[in-house]
């Protein structure tokens, strides 16, 4: 075999190899978000004092949540109570509800979590997701 196909193999193999583990990982915290659903927020993370609304959690320096952010900011305006926590300068509440990656929101229904979703969302999917909570008194 010549160089450039022993080259193209291993670049593939390493491509390969990348994707199977950013599926692992996407099916870890899949899993351990569902951990979180059903449990009072007052148990895993008290000082939130949130009873309906949502808790996104992001970092400065994340690409995808200064995309994020503003349309988050949006859903905020238009009624659905949000809090929004900075990982950079205050990372107690993403350990206590078990956050490891940003961007990361916490939905949160008559003080239960009801749902958790990691990464970029686009505006559909996060108007979808939160757009119900408008309809609840805090």
């Amino acid at each position: 075999m010549s160089t450039i196909i022993k080259i193209m193999i291993g670049i593939a193999a390493v491509l390969a190899a990348i994707f199977l583990i950013l599926n692992l990982l996407r099916l870890w915290l899949i899993r351990r978000a569902a951990k979180l659903k059903g449990r009072k927020l007052s148990e895993l993370y008290p000082e939130a004092k949130l009873k309906t609304g949502f808790i996104y959690f992001f970092s400065p320096s994340c690409a995808p949540c200064r995309q994020m952010t503003p349309l988050l900011r949006k859903i905020e305006k238009s009624g659905v109570s949000g809090r929004f926590i900075d990982v950079s300068v205050n990372m107690a509440p993403a350990r206590a509800l078990g956050v490891i990656g940003t961007p990361a929101v916490v939905v949160v229904e008559s003080g239960v979590v009801t749902d958790v979703f990691f990464g970029m969302q686009p505006e559909p999917t996060l108007r979808e997701k939160l757009g119900k909570l408008t309809t609840r008194r805090r």
